[in-house]
């Protein structure tokens, strides 16, 4: 042999977890080059052909069980690239077809039966996915990539204890395993959330049964106000955490001095929502010390039926006080199932005749469009969104509606001309400023959405996901 050859060693699990022979051939003239460049497949190969075609007869004699193994190297070369190039076209049956065939060439490949026990976990062949990933445990035990997409598997299977037990192996091999955790969220172990709803920084995962207890250590740990917990409260109201909602409005009305609507209705709702039965009592107690709580009597209607003659009475009682309520609106004159457009229908004459007693009120005008909207009745609908909106010009949520039905109905020159009538947007609601956004991007002017999408992203004022969502269309207008 002309070539002078050096022999790499691989440890025998280092090897089949990289589909290599323990044993490498390497041209003496490239063995020192090995530590900077390490060991391609291709170029493995491409040594291992060389050597067996150089070799003499009696080394394959002497050295019979390692000349199987290159022999079964070379063998499986050709289907590794079909495997490749399926995988580069989607063609997932094509790349299940190819690494079946060279884990039948070469058993003790680990490299190509984990492409394989993914390659069927992402095509739905569950059982078979974790047969194959269950074939090589013994070399892959500890790769976090390897513990990951076998739970994953046992997921889909439902076999949950195994599937937590998979996404801790993960996490002992890398506890910052990001997919392991979220792996653990899928399970409801871990919970997502953000300890400041609008830092992305602060996001964490805790254990779902020790929620209550972290957020009672995070609140304690710094003095809070009113407007702090009020935020908590709407973001667990957002994720439907009801006992962490049912907390933190208990905060913020100590914090208010035991006065404060927002709050006390929040935390009556959460009860009722979880199940428990303070609710009732909750919200009588509330009344009796602020009678006029149009959020507590809406909440208190709904926990005692809305239909029923208590309930009717409890909103009346709140329009007395506020008619532009939606909520007691809704309750009062729409019909349980507001898309059953023939008992909208009629209920409409009652809540017409209502708004036609309050002409003053934006609430009733608003209440009247968005019926209106749900028959199809568009035109009339955004005259009386418009007449709301003459009423109550400050109102960003109620614009951003209107907006919002412009927008459904592809009428984008005239929500830019309602924007361009309020001058900067800035400091108006991100809702308002997500329409115009949408709005040039309906008229092709991807300049300008993307420009208003990315000044949303950057406002560190919003929620977390609300910036991310902006992030994502503005990317979907590059």
């Amino acid at each position: 042999m002309s070539t002078e050859w050096a022999f790499v060693k691989l440890e025998d699990k280092v090897a089949r977890r990289n589909g290599m022979p323990n044993q490498i051939p390497v041209p003496k003239a490239e063995f020192e080059q090995l530590a900077e460049r390490g060991l391609d497949g291709a170029k493995v190969r491409k040594w291992i052909g060389e050597f067996m075609q150089l070799a003499p007869g009696s080394w394959r004699q002497q050295n019979n069980e390692i000349a199987s193994r290159y022999d079964a190297f070379l063998a499986k070369g050709m289907h590794w690239d079909k495997a490749q190039k399926a995988f580069q076209k989607g063609d997932s049956e094509g790349a299940i077809k190819a690494l079946k065939m060279i884990t039948r060439v070469d058993r003790q490949d680990a490299a190509a039966q984990l492409n394989l026990a993914m390659a069927l976990g992402a095509a739905g062949q569950y059982p078979e996915a974790l047969q194959a990933f269950d074939a090589i445990s013994d070399v892959c035990q500890g790769d976090p990539e390897y513990h990951v997409a076998r739970g994953n598997v046992n997921t889909a299977l439902g076999n949950r204890d195994d599937a937590t037990a998979d996404f801790a192996d993960a996490l002992d091999a890398k506890p910052d395993c990001k997919p392991a955790m979220d792996g653990l969220v899928t399970l409801g172990v871990l919970t997502r959330v953000y300890e400041d709803p609008k830092d992305a920084a602060s996001l964490t995962y805790v254990r779902a049964d020790l929620l209550p207890a972290y957020f009672t250590e995070l609140w304690d740990a710094a003095e809070r106000d009113l407007d702090y917990y009020l935020e908590q409260v709407a973001y667990h109201e957002l994720e439907r955490r009801w006992p962490l909602v049912v907390a933190a409005a208990e905060r913020a009305l100590e914090a208010a001095g035991g006065s404060q609507d927002r709050a006390a209705a929040a935390r009556i709702a959460a009860l009722h929502l979880s199940g428990d039965e303070r609710a009732e009592a909750e919200a009588r107690a509330y009344l009796e010390a602020h009678p006029g709580s149009v959020p507590v009597l809406v909440e208190l209607s709904r926990v005692l039926g809305p239909r029923t003659d208590a309930g009717r009475e409890l909103l009346d009682r709140a329009l007395g006080a506020d008619p532009g309520d939606q909520q007691a609106l809704t309750l009062r004159f729409w019909p349980e199932t507001p898309d059953d457009l023939q008992q909208l229908h009629a209920a409409l004459p009652a809540l017409e005749a209502f708004a036609a007693e309050h002409p003053e009120v934006a609430g009733t005008q608003r209440s009247v469009a968005r019926a209106w909207q749900k028959l199809q009745r568009d035109d009339a609908a955004l005259e009386r969104y418009q007449q709301a909106i003459a009423l109550a010009p400050d109102d960003d949520d109620l614009r951003s509606e209107y907006w919002a039905e412009l927008g459904r109905l592809q009428r984008w020159e005239a929500l830019l001309e309602d924007a361009q009538s309020l001058g900067d947007l800035s400091q108006r609601s991100w809702q308002l400023r997500w329409c115009e956004a949408e709005a040039y991007a309906g008229l092709g002017k991807q300049t300008e959405a993307r420009a208003a999408f990315t000044a949303i992203n950057h406002d560190e004022r919003l929620l977390v996901d609300i910036r991310r969502r902006a992030k994502r269309a503005a990317e979907r207008g590059q």
